[in-house]
């Protein structure tokens, strides 16, 4: 299939994605793929889409097509961690996220999943550090605030300084009721 012009079309794919027209911009996705066999990025915004859909192991599938062509691809990687994060395959997801943060270390969202994942393995000490850098990167990133403040109330017993960063949360998302319930609980 030889495409006019690929950019258009994955600008195309793209809007439709972002307008929730899931099923036009996988056709475009998909158009996209068989058009211009070399891309990464149909592959992997396919993959984002499937995630979106729950579609883990076709989602892994996609981003995984997309890294063989763009290794160093490092929104790609972090996005295979969640397909792999939603497979139970936590260690991999892990390595993803590590890879992900070193060739974009300024990534605040790939710092928090990172820690997110670090928790879930039981590296208490390396979870927090991890959302102290996403936090450093973007102090108003409530789900970093919100994790940290979930890892120190449930895996270190330090309340007190729990009920600190379930505040800062809830300054910013005064709507955010689990973070008022844990608050809460941290205060009890």
């Amino acid at each position: 299939m030889n495409l006019a012009n690929p950019q258009l079309l994955f600008q195309q794919a793209a809007q439709c994605h972002r307008q929730g027209q899931l099923a036009e911009a996988e056709r475009l996705y998909r158009q996209l793929i068989a058009g211009v066999p070399m891309s990464a990025e149909p592959r992997h915004f396919l993959g984002i889409l499937c995630l979106q859909q729950g579609r883990f192991a076709e989602a892994l599938e996609l981003i995984d097509a997309a890294l063989r062509i763009d290794p160093r691809n490092a929104d790609a990687l972090a996005n295979r961690a969640i397909a792999l994060v939603n497979m139970g395959r936590h260690p991999e997801a892990a390595a993803d996220l590590k890879q992900a943060v070193a060739l974009k270390p300024d990534a605040a969202e790939s710092w928090d999943n990172l820690g997110n994942v670090l928790s879930i393995l039981g590296q208490v000490e390396d979870a927090l550090a991890s959302y102290d850098r996403a936090l450093a990167l973007r102090p108003d990133l409530v789900s970093a605030l919100y994790n940290r403040a979930t890892l120190l109330q449930n895996r270190t017993g330090r309340c007190a300084e729990a009920v600190q960063y379930y505040d800062k949360a809830l300054a910013l998302a005064p709507d955010f009721a689990e973070g008022w319930i844990n608050r809460g609980n941290a205060l009890r």
